[in-house]
């Protein structure tokens, strides 16, 4: 449980730099919000679109990027 804890963390870490260098926001609630969506789709083509209905602009290079 605490390696899954850790491995989560490190995931948020990275999102949020991924988020700091492609929109410059580090923000870990918005990191949590993006893994959450991302988890509900199979793909980044899929999971760009609850993005953008929930008032956030992320570049598809971003989108690429964090699925890759």
């Amino acid at each position: 449980m605490a390696l899954n804890k850790l491995a989560h963390l490190s995931l948020v870490n990275k999102v949020t730099s991924e988020l700091e260098n492609h929109i410059g926001i580090a923000d870990k609630t918005l990191s949590e919000f993006v893994i959450d969506l991302a988890e509900k789709h199979a793909d980044a083509r899929r999971s760009r679109k609850p993005w953008m209905k929930s008032g956030r602009s992320f570049p598809s290079t971003w989108c690429g990027t964090f699925w890759r």
